[in-house]
């Protein structure tokens, strides 16, 4: 499932059309650590590491919406931020990956 899900966040950003050229190479570059910390992740907390890639996708697909909703954007960012608290403490660089993630979202230009 993760493979499939940061497919679909790879997807959503290099399909972003009115998004920074260097904003966008700046969050890939973060979608690429975030997957290699959740393979790790999911070697030993699947259901974890599942919901992390789920929250930030919905993250990544809120933020890069024609029609952004603020509200919206805040709420998956803040789900995102959640879905890390229980492991922050065994996984400092997942932890600071999505948090990155969710400063870069939020600063697009809303």
């Amino acid at each position: 499932m993760i493979k499939e899900t940061i497919m679909k966040m790879e997807l959503l950003i290099k399909d972003a059309k009115k998004m920074d050229p260097k904003r966008k190479i700046d969050l890939e570059a973060l979608i690429k650590e975030l997957k290699i910390e959740l393979d790790d992740l999911s070697k030993n907390k699947q259901e974890d590491a599942d919901s992390i890639a789920g929250f930030a996708t919905v993250a990544v697909h809120e933020a890069l919406r024609e029609s952004k909703d603020e509200a919206l954007i805040e709420l998956s960012t803040s789900g995102l931020q959640s879905s890390v608290r229980k492991i922050a403490a065994s996984h400092p660089k997942l932890t600071a990956i999505v948090r990155n993630i969710s400063r870069s979202l939020s600063n697009l230009g809303i």
